[in-house]
């Protein structure tokens, strides 16, 4: 658009040939048309043309860069969320599971004598099931990142997450 725009300054010129297969008395086998279209007449119209056409040139480079930084942000994103998902998971398999295991070893040589031990014994066991489900949560939230991931930016960089 910015071309044409620019292009609007110059004469438009346009030739036509037109030859008649019947011709009529007094007519001419062929007629030949020269045309010339100046801007001259409305001298202001180029000028706003190409103000437009720039116009929407930088509105379009404006879009592209915004897209860019959005695009980029959204990347910065999903690697920070894979990241806290990453920390979480190791925690939970090298801290938090292995420490209700060790728990759940030393209640089994304990028997529940009153209500206290018993809901120790039920307090241990929802605790060592309740670890065990977050981190199934947390690998289906992974699992779902990562899709996200390969859906919006499969550029051959899946590694970074």
């Amino acid at each position: 658009n910015l071309d044409v725009a620019k292009s609007a300054y110059s004469p438009n010129l346009s030739v036509r040939i037109r030859k008649l297969d019947r011709p009529m008395i007094g007519m001419a086998n062929q007629e030949i048309m020269l045309g010339v279209d100046l801007p001259f007449a409305y001298f202001w119209q180029p000028r706003a043309e190409k103000a437009e056409a720039m116009a929407q040139k930088f509105v379009a480079e404006a879009n592209y860069r915004k897209t860019e930084v959005e695009t980029e942000a959204l990347r910065e994103s999903l690697k920070k969320r894979a990241e806290i998902i990453k920390n979480q998971i190791e925690t939970l398999n090298r801290v938090s599971i292995p420490a209700a295991e060790q728990r759940l070893k030393y209640l089994k040589n304990i028997s529940p004598r009153d209500v206290d031990g018993l809901e120790a014994h039920h307090k241990i066991f929802h605790d060592y099931i309740e670890l065990k489900t977050q981190l199934l949560e947390i690998r289906v939230k992974h699992e779902e990142l990562y899709a996200n991931w390969v859906l919006l930016f499969s550029e051959g960089k899946l590694d970074e997450i």
